[in-house]
């Protein structure tokens, strides 16, 4: 038999413990619980110690991809460290290959390089994300009100007072903080204009102001970023320009329509075909949740999301942009209809496209809806321009494409490490393996573990990037050495 256990013994060493620790003098008790107070402060310390060096030393060095910028034959993407969960906890240098950060001959700071060379940033502030593109760059930092912006400066979109070009990033000082900042895709060199979202909801801009595209009332370019008295309360901005011409629509907290800047197409909707240079408000019976602009050469197609999941557009339609039963621009919100004629419905996000551009939303239900200009397909074998959107693609994620006419789509599919893609091809952007127009979505090969991607097009040039395996992927034509070389798959770039 084994030894067996004596309660009454047991309980009687419990009292006898309980007796000892409750007889323990009250000095000695206080100052044990000074030194476990002590002891608290100096792990503390040594805690963020080591936390200030993990960057460095333990956590491991991935890259992000820049979403808000706009590249024009180069690549640009961001160090980052990471833990082991892939969340950033430090942000580091940004690289840039390829095209010189400024399409001039002089005072662009950097020629032409064929490899990666890091933006010259100041190394004691962490830069969270990056945005402009083909003329001017803007860094935002961590925190602050402040900026640093360089490149092609000639119509003031830096914001700094002047228009003269900026070669190394500069400082520019503001009395908000940032929350979103829009530059559209300016194809004119030195022509561009700048919007900025503020925290608070308000808005300001600074560059090209020929369509009254800041919003300030006049058609006037402002070298200063400057506020417009007519926006508050604004949730989000979608702008587009092409350095000429250039329109905005916002949507405030009580869900309400804004819109200003170029409108010869009617794509602000607002019952007229004539530039808008004081914000206008439109209000419908549900409230505007997303917002969605393209522009293309003098053409403009707006699109926006209702709360009701119902979408409307307005502007550009020769090809059934509009997903109509016709072909006549409209400067009225109308409704986007089906195949069927039924109402465009529980959509989630929109992506609008103007002159010779493909429609596309995605649903509730993660269909892919595509209508409008079908000269390079719709993901599938319709042939011809569509007059009423249809189903191309089913468990889809996200989607980038672009919305100029050489239409070039790319599809993540969800809980998938795989990407599908077709359109314009000639340049092999879409890394499907030649450089065929493709209609219908193919498949790419895709390394293990996509973390992100992103197309960077800008007219008729464009590079599909990649984020795999924490190494920078990318495919198509090398252009001043923005690939290490031409390639149709998706090719590690480091």
């Amino acid at each position: 038999m084994g030894d067996t256990i004596d309660n009454s013994t047991l309980e009687q060493k419990i009292d006898y413990l309980s007796n000892l620790i409750n007889s323990l003098n009250p000095q000695v008790e206080n100052e044990l619980q000074n030194q476990i107070e002590a002891i608290k402060v100096v792990a503390e310390l040594a805690k963020n110690e080591i936390q200030e060096s993990i960057p460095k030393n333990i956590y491991k060095k991935s890259y992000r991809l820049l979403k808000y910028v706009h590249l024009y034959n180069c690549l640009m993407v961001q160090e980052v460290y990471v833990d082991n969960n892939n969340n950033i906890v430090k942000y580091g240098k940004v690289l840039h290959r390829g095209h010189s950060l400024s399409n001039i001959t002089s005072g662009a700071g950097r020629t032409h390089y064929n490899g990666w060379s890091e933006v010259a940033l100041p190394s004691d502030i962490e830069f969270i994300e990056i945005y402009g593109g083909h003329n001017v760059f803007y860094a935002l930092p961590k925190e602050g009100n402040f900026l640093y912006v360089w490149g092609v400066n000639s119509s003031g979109c830096a914001g700094s007072g002047d228009i003269n070009n900026i070669e190394i990033p500069k400082k520019i000082a503001l009395n908000f903080r940032p929350k979103k900042i829009l530059s559209g895709n300016s194809i004119t060199t030195g022509k561009q204009t700048t919007l900025i979202l503020s925290e608070e909801g308000k808005v300001y801009g600074a560059g090209n102001n020929a369509c009254g595209e800041l919003g300030i009332g006049n058609t006037i370019n402002s070298s200063t970023f400057v506020e417009s008295p007519y926006l508050q309360n604004i949730q989000d901005i979608s702008f587009a320009s092409n350095g000429t011409n250039g329109y905005a629509l916002a949507f405030d907290e009580d869900g309400n329509l804004w819109g200003w800047g170029y409108n010869i197409s009617g794509n602000l909707g607002l019952n007229s075909n004539v530039n808008v240079n004081i914000p206008t408000k439109i209000t419908f019976n549900s409230k505007v949740t997303a917002i969605s602009t393209s522009i293309n050469n003098t053409t403009a197609t707006s699109l926006i999301l209702l709360e009701d999941k119902s979408v409307r557009g307005a502007g550009y339609n020769t090809e059934y942009q509009l997903s109509t039963n016709n072909t006549t621009n409209s400067n009225v919100f109308i409704r986007t209809l089906k195949a069927s004629g039924d109402d465009l419905s529980n959509i989630r996000s929109i992506y609008a496209s103007s002159y010779r551009g493909t429609c596309f939303a995605i649903d509730e239900d993660n269909n892919l809806w595509s209508w409008g200009y079908g000269g390079f397909g719709f993901g599938d074998s319709r042939e011809g321009n569509n007059s009423g959107a249809t189903i191309c693609l089913e468990n889809v994620e996200l989607i980038e494409y672009d919305s100029t006419s050489n239409t070039r789509v790319f599809a993540k599919l969800k809980d998938a490490n795989s990407i599908l893609a077709f359109g314009f091809n000639t340049d092999s952007s879409l890394g499907i393996g030649n450089a065929t127009n493709t209609r219908s979505f193919t498949p790419l090969r895709v390394p293990e573990k996509l973390k992100d991607f992103k197309l960077y097009s800008f007219s008729s040039n464009a590079n599909l990037i990649a984020i795999c395996n924490d190494d920078v992927y990318s495919c198509g034509t090398s252009v001043d050495g923005s690939l290490k070389i031409n390639i149709s798959t998706l090719q590690s770039q480091l």
